[in-house]
């Protein structure tokens, strides 16, 4: 059994992002905001069997700004303020809070040093739900129907051969076509008319590589 972990804190400043111009309805990039990464992942694999590897990945982040960002030089907080933030402090970067990966791969026994095998992969990646810069109505642009990522669920199969430096297998990715929105947009800013974003659908193929 082989076991990997880490812990990490990340101090992000002047991050690039959009600043919208409600006045005109344009938009400038500015190095603005600050973010407080933490997070860590475990990592294991285990042979019971010499033909038998089993993995398991589990990782964690939680990225948030630290501070409220202001798109000019005038206040953007407290009573009177003459704009909105940019930012406030505690809104999130994009990215699922878990992420588990299962793998299992089994060789079969055979002759002439050929080695079939069967392999599958399971990833899960639960839901965002704290509040991004876009959700919160805090902040100068917002839109209250801008969804976080969802709960996103993979299932890959591969089964194939390996004879000395060649492996060919027939493998399926996504196999149960699930077909989450991972990002929206709107056309612009007053339309109602959105661009969704999803994973590669069920994907099935055969794949030839050589080692040398």
């Amino acid at each position: 059994m082989q076991i990997a972990s880490s812990l990490f804190l990340v101090d992000w400043k002047n991050i690039q992002q959009a600043v919208y111009l409600t006045d005109c309805g344009q938009n400038f990039v500015g190095n603005l905001g600050t973010v407080q990464s933490r997070g860590g992942d475990l990592e294991l694999q285990l042979r019971p069997l010499d033909s038998l590897t089993l993995g398991l990945s589990v990782a964690y982040v939680d990225a948030r700004y630290t501070r409220t960002i202001c798109g000019g030089p005038s206040a953007c907080t407290g009573p009177g303020a003459p704009s909105l933030p940019v930012v406030s402090e505690g809104d999130r970067l994009p990215g699922a809070p878990w992420t588990i990966l299962t793998s299992g791969e089994y060789n079969f026994s055979s002759s002439r040093e050929l080695t079939p095998y069967l392999r599958f992969d399971y990833q899960l990646s639960t839901a965002q739900t704290a509040l991004l810069p876009i959700q919160d109505p805090n902040n100068g642009v917002s839109d209250p129907t801008f969804a976080g990522l969802p709960l996103i669920r993979t299932l890959a199969v591969r089964a194939g051969g390996r004879w000395k430096g060649l492996d060919v297998s027939l493998f399926g990715q996504n196999l149960t076509d699930s077909h989450p929105v991972v990002y929206r947009t709107r056309d612009t800013n007053a339309s109602d008319l959105y661009f969704s974003h999803t994973i590669r659908p069920r994907t099935i193929g055969i794949t030839t590589t050589y080692r040398y």
